[in-house]
């Protein structure tokens, strides 16, 4: 399967880091459980300047690390024959900053696509799963019929996922378990048709 995976939120934690910097930087006492909406200038009530400085400082420390099982889940993903796209929103000047740290923890990935933030979706038509922190996004991306897998955050558990579209995932073990699941069915359907 061809696998769309965000990096921000889902392989690399940027909210523990961005919220170091908050606190270190500027003194702002804030933790990654206060992060309860995906618009970081609503949580913290700061302007888009002073927004702006803050991710770009944060993107460009060395204080972001993969999630716990990430890296791991990433080369299983891989060695099974899935092909990872890793999409995110950083902006395009910061791509030789995003490789080098992917390289720096050996993140294995096939392709890197660089979306602004609620563009992704048109990024992701030949997908056939899209893993993403950002329910905004994900909803986007779930209406044109890809699967989506949410990685759990306060930010995006607030959804009453009416619908029953949305899966939710707290780990990378869940998450390999649930991509490994949904390929199994896709396989089934497949040879059940033929």
């Amino acid at each position: 399967m061809r696998l769309g995976i965000d990096i921000d939120g889902v392989v690399l934690d940027f909210v523990t880091a961005f919220c170091t910097t908050c606190r270190e930087r500027y003194g702002y006492a804030i933790r990654y459980e206060d992060i309860v909406c995906h618009d970081l200038g609503q949580v913290l009530g700061v302007g888009s300047k002073t927004l702006e400085r803050l991710i770009e400082e944060t993107l460009e420390s060395e204080l972001i690390k993969p999630y716990s099982g990430a890296v791991e889940g990433l080369r299983r993903l891989r060695q099974q024959g899935h092909v990872v796209e890793l999409l995110t929103s950083r902006p395009q000047t910061l791509r030789k900053r995003t490789e080098a740290v992917l390289r720096q923890y050996n993140v294995a990935y096939d392709k890197i696509i660089f979306a602004l933030f609620l563009q992704k979706v048109a990024k992701v038509e030949a997908l056939d799963l899209f893993i993403e922190d950002s329910l905004a996004e994900a909803l986007e991306v779930v209406g044109n019929g890809t699967p989506v897998l949410i990685y759990k955050h306060p930010w995006n558990e607030r959804s009453l996922n009416v619908e029953g579209r949305l899966q939710y995932v707290e780990t990378w073990e869940q998450l390999v378990a649930a991509v490994e699941q949904i390929a199994a069915e896709r396989l089934t359907a497949t040879r059940q048709a033929t």
